[in-house]
């Protein structure tokens, strides 16, 4: 099976060295022309075909603007059919005829330029733009093979192309009949014997199986324990002292439902769950490979898809509307033609950001080859496919897949909804001095980035911009003005010192640039310089004494102009960039040999052979294909069997560590089967027949009996041994103990050290490389704001490779395309950095520091205190006493410098000793 990250090798490397083998490829493709005609008895027509002797020259001369980077004239001439179906001027082979067909009449050096302006006027005549340009011109050698295939009627080995049987399936009912292709229906909530253990059907179908084989859920963890998980799985951060506190002095008895709701009410909802998202959707604030760790190219602008991810969580935006802005928000608005930019406007071109994510390596000129084109176009796919079908199709690129019911038409018909706008022969850049795929509008100051108004706004824009910059220049002409005759005064009392007959020589040497001095001149200034040169300092203190008031003034009103100009901001959005791109099957999945033309459609396996699924056709004065939104629309229907089963499922997994269905990115026939498929389409259709909601969702798993489980199963006598059975608690006969995320383990260092950031939002906060080249940090590093480097880890940087230290450490995921599910190692080197890496040190200090605060003079209320930031609970008894005969050797062992003794505020260092021992342990580490 290929992957999506090895798209043809053999194609990278002549791109790679495409300058290098430029003489030698213009060399090649004329011997194989030579040699075929040298082979021919004398007196033979010439045995010349496309592919064998015409391709090798179209390849190094005409396929870049016509068939891979560009389609010039409408012109594609990679394969036979293609150049028989001609561009905008008609046919340009007339088999048997070179005198008249116009690409040989293009190449001929007497004919070149009236065939060009011919072509030229008869694309005008049709209304048409792109018409065929003068380019490279030929050898005659390669003019002459050209003439004689196409004199010879341009035989070629393929004249149509037809689907190949490799390239279809049959799709079957048994097909169609996988659990995961079926419409999910509202199974029937199965009875239990254990009524007292159902707080919601979820438990009931869970128990049911679990009934089955002699066993039930565990007892239900204790309140403190409970308290604690829910606020790392809801918000990713601890629960802070007063959190606590007020959880156990409300003795109501709905206060778990009620704290649920404060939890799902909170911003920070929208931080954690929306991170779980741009996981999903491959998001980094980076362009390319992101192969240097000392540079950080950021796509500038792409924060505000984050923040739209953030917002929609936060407002309990429905899934279907999620989705449908993500996909098509550019298609279901009209912003064309508007005459202002509405927030609305606004955060559908910003959810566009989503089909953005993937990796573009098209922003250097070296690199914006058709290789890398096409690969972004799969790798976006890919990351379409695995987050939001839940299949995996990367090996129909190239074949039929072996293992899904999905062929290679089907993986080019699904790729055609996006060609419109990834389209590899009008291609936007997205980074660097071509800057095309932001809204088109050009910056008011540099004409060089795009920018996110209406076309009306701008002009607004541009003309006010134009009349500050006029009003400032003036008023800097001015200030001009004043200097110099500031400076002149200056240079006069100073200027004494030349002999007079020299004065009014040396002066105008003084005010001519050094580069327009003559020789006498430049004699002066080296004689006289260094007694009369006139410093700023000087000038300054001239002008403070003679014209402050008006210098000041003049400083003012050009400051207040500068920010009275309007600098739109860049938003990353995704369009339509013309009419649909002519789709094809590649053969191989090699962008060099298109075959048989395909239209968007989706998986077969997924369509109703009786009601076939149809595209809506667009209206007259459609300016967008519409391809998008009617994908968006079919996934989001009622009856979309994988869309509600594979989001749900993904949900489950956040809170269990393990899906129902474990792959949760592949639930086709490849992937593993459910482990509780009742279960599975009793939450799809629950989902969606409460209007896609999340946040009913989340309550409904985390107050279930389920959830509320411990992590063990002390003291329950069981007829079987549960750990025997399903060594793998695939069953959930208890709480899985789940590891941290990288995230939620800084911000919870930084939540219980009291310096966490809470400002949401913004342009990512970017750290450094460290002299040693291999670790990223804020150490020794100015931020514009110095609380930025305390910010949640959502708002730092998002690289595909490269991490925070204490991010890396702990699996925080190298995004190739995506991540749907995070990998949790347990290894030396995360122990090792908890003990010793800077930021965590300095973290236990705050957060002693905190304790001090909080405490006072006591030591058992010290104690007690950091056990409840740390872990929202008291010490018990053998832990207090841990703890002070830690205190207590600590103090005596280590005498803190006079430095130290200032940096913690009570002066007891052995604290600190005890705060990063809390976080090294394990309940800080792990979800209980």
């Amino acid at each position: 099976m290929e992957s999506a990250g090895c798209t043809h090798l053999h194609k990278v490397l002549p791109v790679a060295l495409f300058v290098i083998l430029w003489p030698v490829a213009l060399c090649a493709a004329g011997d194989v022309s030579a040699d075929s005609q040298s082979r021919l008895p004398a007196g033979e027509a010439l045995a010349i075909l496309f592919e064998q002797d015409v391709v090798p020259i179209f390849r190094v001369y005409c396929w870049k603007c016509h068939g891979l980077e560009g389609r010039f004239a409408e012109l594609d001439l990679r394969s036979m059919p293609l150049v028989q179906r001609g561009g905008v001027s008609g046919p340009v082979v007339v088999p048997g005829s070179a005198e008249q067909s116009l690409l040989y009449k293009v190449l001929t050096p007497g004919d070149r330029q009236q065939a060009h302006a011919i072509a030229v006027k008869e694309a005008e005549d049709r209304g048409r733009q792109g018409v065929p340009r003068l380019g490279i011109r030929l050898s005659e050698q390669h003019v002459k093979t050209i003439a004689a295939w196409i004199d010879s009627g341009a035989p070629s080995q393929v004249q149509a192309v037809s689907l190949k049987s490799g390239q279809t399936l049959s799709i079957t009912a048994k097909d169609r009949e996988w659990w995961s292709f079926q419409t999910p229906t509202p199974p029937a909530v199965p009875t239990v014997k254990d009524l007292h253990r159902v707080r919601s059907p979820i438990d009931a179908f869970l128990l049911a199986k679990l009934e089955r084989h002699a066993i039930s859920f565990s007892q239900e963890t204790t309140p403190a324990v409970l308290v604690r998980r829910l606020y790392l799985d809801m918000i990713g951060l601890p629960p802070s002292y007063e959190d606590v506190e007020r959880y156990f002095q409300d003795e109501s008895l709905d206060r778990y439902e009620r704290l649920v709701d404060r939890l799902l009410a909170s911003p920070h909802y929208g931080e954690r769950w929306g991170r779980h998202w741009l996981d999903a959707a491959g998001y980094v604030d980076v362009v390319g490979h992101d192969d240097l760790i000392t540079s950080t190219w950021l796509q500038k602008g792409i924060w505000r898809y984050r923040d739209y991810v953030i917002r929609s969580y936060n407002l309990d935006k429905p899934f279907d509307q999620f989705l449908l802005e993500q996909i098509a928000g550019d298609e279901l608005i009209e912003w064309r033609e508007a005459d202002r930019f509405t927030p609305e406007i606004r955060e559908h071109l910003v959810a566009t950001g989503f089909l953005r994510l993937a990796r573009d390596q098209t922003f250097e000129q070296v690199s914006d080859k058709a290789v890398h084109r096409y690969n972004t176009l799969v790798e976006m796919t890919a990351i379409f496919c695995t987050n939001i079908l839940g299949l995996t199709v990367q090996c129909a690129q190239c074949h039929s897949h072996k293992y899904e019911p999905i062929s290679q038409l089907d993986y080019y018909r699904l790729q055609a909804f996006f060609t419109p706008a990834y389209n590899p022969q009008k291609w936007r850049h997205s980074w660097g001095d071509k800057v095309e795929r932001e809204i088109p509008l050009e910056d008011p100051e540099t004409g060089r980035f795009l920018r996110v108004i209406s076309e009306k706004e701008y002009q607004k824009v541009k003309l006010a911009n134009a009349e500050n910059d006029a009003k400032i220049a003036a008023y800097e002409e001015t200030l001009d003005t004043i200097r110099v005759a500031a400076r002149r005064k200056v240079l006069a009392r100073k200027i004494v010192v030349v002999p007079e007959a020299l004065r009014s020589a040396v002066q105008a040497a003084v005010e001519i640039p050094e580069r327009e001095r003559s020789d006498r001149q430049s004699q002066y200034i080296k004689q006289f310089g260094d007694l009369i040169e006139v410093t700023d300092e000087e000038v300054s203190l001239e002008l403070e004494t003679v014209e402050s008031k008006r210098v000041a003034d003049l400083e003012d009103q050009i400051r207040n102009l500068g920010k009275q100009k309007n600098h739109p901001k860049l938003i990353q959005a995704l369009w339509d960039v013309g009419p649909p791109y002519p789709q094809y099957i590649l053969e191989r999945g090699d962008y060099e040999r298109p075959g048989v033309e395909v239209q968007p459609a989706i998986f077969s396996v997924l369509d109703d052979p009786d009601d076939p699924w149809s595209i809506p056709a667009p209206g007259p004065n459609a300016v967008t294909s519409g391809y998008r939104t009617a994908l968006a629309r079919w996934l989001v229907r009622a009856d979309n069997p994988l869309t509600p089963r594979v989001f749900v499922n993904r949900v489950w997994q956040r809170y269990f560590d393990r899906g129902i269905v474990e792959t949760t990115d592949n639930v086709g026939r490849s992937g593993a089967l459910p482990s509780h498929p009742e279960l599975l389409d009793w939450l799809a259709t629950e989902f969606v027949r409460g209007e896609w909601r999340l946040k009913p969702l989340h309550k409904r798993i985390v107050t279930a009996t389920v959830y509320r489980q411990a992590t063990d199963r002390r003291g329950i006598a069981e007829a079987a041994d549960p750990h025997k059975m399903d060594p793998e608690n695939r069953l959930l006969w208890k709480m899985p103990l789940r590891r941290l995320d990288s995230e939620v383990i800084r911000d919870s260092i930084l939540a219980i050290s009291g310096k966490l950031e809470p400002t949401m939002g913004g342009p990512p906060v970017i750290p450094f490389a460290n002299p040693d080249g291999a670790t990223l940090s804020f150490q020794n590093h100015s931020l514009v704001h110095p609380v930025d480097e305390f910010r949640r880890a959502i708002y730092i940087v998002n690289r595909r490779n490269y991490h925070l230290n204490t991010l890396k450490v702990f699996d925080q995921p190298v995004l190739a395309t995506n991540c749907t599910q995070r990998k949790k190692s347990a290894i030396v080197l995360q122990s090792l950095t908890l003990l010793n890496d800077q930021f965590v040190q300095q973290q236990a200090l705050h957060f002693a520091n905190r304790v001090v605060q909080r405490g006072g003079d006591s030591q058992l209320r010290r104690i007690q205190l950091a056990f409840r930031w740390a872990f929202g609970r008291d010490a018990d008894a053998s832990e207090l006493d841990a703890s002070r005969k830690l205190l207590q050797q600590q103090g005596v062992l280590y005498q803190p410098t006079e430095e130290e003794k200032k940096a913690l505020q009570a002066g007891n260092h052995a604290l600190v000793d005890l705060c990063h021992m809390l976080f090294n342990a394990n309940e800080f580490l792990y979800i209980r």
